[in-house]
């Protein structure tokens, strides 16, 4: 059990994606062998967003979760690289 979050983070300023909650996903790889271990970063990230506007009063997954094979179906993008979403800004 943990305590939900309510005072969210959320995008602002940009037109499609502006008051939805959102998260960032890092691809990353990590090697070992006996004596050492590597860790080799993606270059670029990517973003993932809830389908609609956050409304902490209202209990619905397409306001609380970013979970993009849950929203593939719909109208709305909801995963964008994180480069152009600087391009955006």
């Amino acid at each position: 059990m943990q305590k939900y979050i309510t005072n969210v983070y959320l995008l602002r300023n940009f037109e499609s994606f502006s008051s939805r909650k959102f998260d960032i996903r890092q691809w990353v790889l990590l090697v070992s062998g006996k004596n050492y271990f590597s860790i080799y970063k993606y270059h670029t990230a990517y973003c993932r967003f809830a389908s609609q506007k956050y409304d902490c009063s209202k209990l619905s997954n397409k306001i609380h979760l970013t979970n993009y094979s849950q929203f593939k179906g719909e109208k709305q993008e909801s995963v964008m690289m994180i480069d152009e979403l600087y391009k955006l800004s």
